[in-house]
């Protein structure tokens, strides 16, 4: 079914239930209002642009919600951009995408009254493009993943399963640009009947006070904001009627979940995905998870190991392909339709994923494999680290070894025999970090990942 029906469904069913929450300033739709604003500027976009792919280039806001709809609508691709990109790497997007009209905040205007004449689908196949999502670039240029209504709307009804919520009201921090923020935060709430709070960007007072007033109970993030968050001395120590946290993107760390059951009688639940299986792959939920591990795989996800335990998956959800980048993606994907992660992992006798690595970001040191995902793990359990992240730097006596980025808490001074010293005992010694650099912070992308790229550049 085409995922832009699912949107006139729920709009249909309800109607007169509040959609949107804009966080900065309250202003509110209703389904109703959301539809009449979407299939307005729909008929814009089919009757007044010849380009297949129309950008857009906006926060977390209903102008984004009503452009991603209106662009389905009317029979094209929607491609999400990164506000946060310098201006050459958005240059190089739009270039490479073929976009010809990109909407901006600028855009916005009355373009026609709404009417009650019935809305044409434009004969749209489910297997179309409804989006591409540019990947984060964190090797080389980014590669635009081209997502179908298939792929979303399979992963929207395997959370749906897994999830067991529908009508709840979602805090979305994270932006719509992103796979985690658009499938989890977006699509998948508003195919529910849910209420999407919409959040700029994120701040840990606001966060607080929004999760209380419009009565939030379910938050999704990365691990680096839950970490934030827990720190800030502006955050409450209550989180209302929050039912369900959940983390990914990158690993949760022992700390920040342990943090939260401490300090907000609240568990953090991690799931894991990849923008090129839209995105969730596994996911913890509280009537099924374990600790340590990042969930199970989800109803139409098919899960196998090859090529030294590397994540393979296969189901609807996977990607129809790189844009314009057969090559790419015959890397990625094989001729019988499995994806290759290049994440390292198992599966327990319960069926539990756990990731133990990343292939590309594996060390081989004097004929050891080290996995940088093992060391940051000890590392994260230090009392005085607040972020770690560990890459492969060239050793003319071994190859290679584990190098450590380190950021602690201010008001400590901590030693980098001291940082061996916790890891010994925890971690082989060809494992221990050869080389410690303690610094102010990392560097980081836009939904809050660590750029591993930018650390084996310095």
């Amino acid at each position: 079914m085409l995922l832009i029906k699912q949107f006139i469904n729920s709009c249909q069913k309800y109607a007169d239930k509040t959609v949107l929450i804009d966080g900065d300033n309250g202003t509110s739709l209703t389904y109703r209002d959301l539809f009449a604003k979407v299939e307005s500027l729909s008929k814009y976009f089919a009757s007044n642009q010849t380009s297949a792919n129309i950008g857009i280039l906006l926060p977390n806001s209903p102008e984004f919600v009503i452009t991603f709809f209106a662009v389905l609508l009317s029979g094209k691709t929607a491609i999400p951009l990164n506000y946060l990109l310098e201006k050459s790497e958005l240059e190089y997007i739009i270039k490479q995408a073929e976009i010809t009209t990109v909407i901006t905040s600028d855009y916005y205007k009355e373009i026609k009254d709404f009417n009650d004449t019935a809305v044409e689908l434009h004969a749209i196949d489910s297997t179309r493009l409804s989006t591409i999502l540019y990947t984060s670039g964190t090797s080389g240029h980014p590669k635009g993943v081209m997502l179908s209504d298939d792929n979303l709307l399979s992963n929207v009804t395997d959370m749906k399963k897994s999830m067991r919520m529908e009508c709840y009201t979602i805090l979305s921090i994270l932006p719509f640009f992103h796979g985690f923020g658009l499938t989890c935060g977006l699509l998948k709430p508003i195919i529910s009947g849910g209420t999407v709070v919409l959040a700029k960007r994120f701040n840990p007072k606001q966060v607080s006070e929004l999760i209380e007033k419009y009565n939030i109970n379910m938050l999704l993030s990365v691990p680096s904001v839950y970490g934030a968050f827990l720190r800030s001395p502006e955050s409450n120590k209550s989180l209302g009627n929050l039912d369900l946290c959940v983390s990914g993107g990158e690993a949760l760390a022992k700390d920040i979940q342990n943090g939260f059951n401490k300090h907000f009688n609240q568990s953090i639940y991690e799931g894991y995905g990849l923008t090129e299986t839209s995105p969730v792959i596994s996911l913890n939920m509280p009537h099924a998870h374990k600790i340590g591990s990042v969930g199970k795989p989800l109803a139409s996800v098919d899960v196998k190991f090859a090529d030294d335990d590397e994540i393979w998956v296969k189901g609807p959800n996977v990607m129809k392909g790189y844009y314009k980048q057969p090559e790419l993606t015959d890397e990625v994907i094989t001729k019988d339709g499995w994806f290759k992660t290049g994440d390292i992992g198992k599966l327990d006798n319960d069926g539990f994923l756990f990731i133990t690595g990343r292939k590309k970001d594996m060390i081989i040191s004097s004929g050891e494999n080290i996995f940088p995902a093992e060391i940051e793990h000890v590392l994260s359990e230090h009392p005085e680290i607040v972020e770690c992240a560990v890459i492969g730097v060239t050793d003319k006596r071994r190859g290679e070894v584990p190098k450590a980025f380190i950021v602690c808490n201010k008001d400590k001074e901590v030693k980098d025999h001291d940082i061996k010293d916790f890891c010994r005992g925890k971690l082989a010694n060809f494992k221990i970090p050869a080389h410690i650099e303690i610094r102010p912070e990392l560097p980081k992308g836009p939904t809050g990942k660590i750029l591993k790229k930018v650390l084996k550049e310095i």
